[in-house]
């Protein structure tokens, strides 16, 4: 008896285990399809990558709801033109959780001006019905160049 509930007991282990490791993939990807979405102003989409009640902190501090992110990101006067993860820190999920550390670049174009700046960011994902969502996202600016 002991045996069996050894075996059951490693064998759901490694379901979970693999489980957690397939979501890590899931939020990598949601993280680079909401890169993606910036840089060509892809808001539908990205209305399906962040919770309805997202908090996002941009490089300054600001706070900004998700209908603030969508207004930004469609400034004719912000171009994106790349996002990119520098490193990933760490990548985990526990449960319904997941939580992406890493450090970006931005290439970015304001009110005619161009300017490259490292990031650090931390964005968290919660599985809500089955579907991975940002809910919150805070970005502190690293460099500038």
């Amino acid at each position: 008896m002991k045996k069996i509930l050894s075996v059951i007991f490693l064998s759901v282990a490694f379901i979970a285990a693999n489980a957690q490791l397939k979501d890590v993939d899931i939020i990598k990807k949601i993280n680079s399809d909401w890169f993606q979405c910036f840089t060509n102003k892809d808001t539908a989409k990205l209305k399906s990558i962040f919770a309805d009640d997202i908090i996002y902190v941009n490089t300054r501090g600001v706070v900004f709801n998700k209908k603030n992110i969508l207004d930004i990101v469609m400034q004719p006067e912000r171009q994106y033109q790349s996002i990119a993860f520098e490193k990933i820190i760490k990548a985990t999920v526990s449960g319904n959780i997941g939580m992406i550390i890493a450090q970006t670049i931005t290439t970015r174009k304001l009110d005619n001006q161009e300017c490259a700046f490292k990031s650090s960011v931390m964005n968290i994902f919660e599985k809500r019905n089955g579907k991975w969502f940002v809910v919150a996202s805070h970005n502190t600016i690293l460099d500038v160049r």
